[in-house]
């Protein structure tokens, strides 16, 4: 009875680890300064219901939520002629947050999130949208569970009352509210298969501690996390990878580099596309429960 008792409670232990690490959240917040809104004239106005106050992106497991936040005067616009749209850059794809409404009824509305697969094709990943007053609230689901949020590139919300109009917009160009430091992914590096590879990621200024480092190998859902991170190849080949710097607020950079894997093939512990360290773990621990319960009948 006691080793039944054991192993059940070592497998809620490992399957709570599992569903705490898969269910972790990755956030960025976006300010914007209030009262810039523009007209067609370049004149500076004040006008809440363009006025964008913050964006928000949480993540947790492949669902991300992403919250467009307006002016605390403003409500999110549901008629004439609005848009508005960014882009959120991951380490495998660009998704393009939309929303419109069309012109005169102001009925039609089209919301939607797009997913750039290769740059070729468009997926609409969108799962769910809401409007209360000046907070509009989209989700959608990532294509790949392993991609991480990186960054994001312009946001635009434009309102007219028709085409003939002026109309307003309020754009956040993060390329000129912040200037990101040059990053230097180094390389190539030269290894022989079996070997640790230390990847040596560099900044031209600033602390590295201030920002993520995240390593991709491409065509492939190798993630390593780390300034100096490490991985080790099994296979020779050339590879080619990108690396992500980026900081809370959105903000990113990026270098490539390439991986020179030269030799014969060896055994090793880290395989160029192997399942997660959590999920051999419950595999295990599962195989280990079958054979005691086996034993025991």
């Amino acid at each position: 009875m006691k080793i039944y008792k054991t192993v059940f409670v070592s497998l809620i232990l490992i399957l709570s680890l599992f569903m705490t690490t898969a269910s972790a959240k990755n956030i960025f917040t976006i300010n914007d300064d209030l009262d810039d809104v523009m007209t067609d004239y370049e004149e500076n106005v004040s006008y809440p219901d363009t006025d964008i106050k913050k964006i928000t992106i949480n993540r947790v497991n492949d669902e991300v939520e992403l919250i467009l936040e307006l002016n605390d005067d403003g409500n999110i616009p549901t008629s004439n002629i609005i848009l508005f749209f960014m882009y959120v850059l991951t380490t495998h794809n660009t998704y393009t947050p939309y929303y419109g409404v069309s012109a005169a009824s102001g009925e039609s509305i089209d919301l939607e999130i797009e997913a750039m697969v290769m740059a070729e094709n468009d997926e609409d990943v969108m799962t769910d949208y809401s409007i209360n007053k000046n907070k509009l609230t989209m989700t959608f689901n990532l294509l790949e569970s392993y991609e991480r949020i990186v960054g994001v590139g312009e946001i635009l919300l434009t309102w007219a009352e028709s085409f003939a109009s002026t109309g307003y917009y309020d754009e956040i160009s993060l390329e000129g509210v912040y200037t990101f430091p040059s990053v230097d992914a180094d390389g190539p590096y030269k290894v022989m298969p079996g070997d640790k590879t230390t990847f040596n990621g560099t900044l031209d200024e600033g602390n590295p501690n201030d920002y993520t480092w995240i390593w991709t190998i491409d065509g492939t859902s190798i993630t390593k996390e780390g300034q100096n991170a490490q991985h080790t190849f099994l296979i020779p080949g050339n590879y080619t990878g990108t690396l992500y710097v980026f900081n809370d607020q959105g903000q990113y950079n990026i270098d490539s580099f390439e991986a020179q894997v030269k030799g014969t093939v060896t055994n090793g512990n880290d395989n160029n596309n192997g399942p997660g360290f959590e999920i051999l773990l419950l595999v295990v621990a599962f195989a280990v429960a079958l054979i005691i319960l086996r034993k025991r009948k």
